[in-house]
């Protein structure tokens, strides 16, 4: 298991902000708009500190590979804005990444899948998703490494 002194969060909220303020593109102009009232759960939805949504129907695999994804997307997305893709933050996240792997292989439903792939396959689809909504789930899955 991964020591809390690996992914601190003194360390990746700052980033994480940075990442999920840089990829929503909102301007102050945007966001003085007129109030409104927002619909039931959209706080949540925001919110950093935010539970892992967990569907019913996946698996325990499933949910490790989506973490390990999340952790992987994540390290690429803030590398530019730290001192490269070998600073403390991105080996941070690297180390979550592969603690989700482990976790995928001993998971019930692995038998017989490739961890790697699929975490690669994922990681291939979410390049095109919203960079903010995977910072929120890295920082949901690292809650879980508590």
């Amino acid at each position: 298991m991964i020591s809390r002194r690996l992914l601190p969060a003194s360390v990746l909220l700052p980033l994480l902000l940075g990442a999920c303020s840089a990829s929503q593109g909102t301007t102050e102009e945007q966001a003085s708009g007129p109030a409104e009232k927002d619909p039931p759960g959209v706080a949540q939805a925001l919110s950093l500190g935010g539970q892992l949504e967990e569907d019913s129907e996946s698996s325990a695999y499933d949910r490790a590979i989506g973490c390990a994804v999340a952790f992987r997307v994540t390290a690429v997305a803030i590398a530019p804005l730290t001192s490269g893709s070998n600073s403390r933050e991105v080996r941070a996240l690297e180390a979550g990444a592969r603690a989700f792997a482990r976790r995928a292989r001993s998971a019930e439903g692995a038998q017989g899948r490739d961890v790697p792939e699929d975490i690669d396959a994922q990681v291939a689809e979410s390049d095109e998703g919203d960079k903010a909504d995977q910072a929120r789930k890295t920082l949901a899955c690292a809650r879980l490494l508590e």
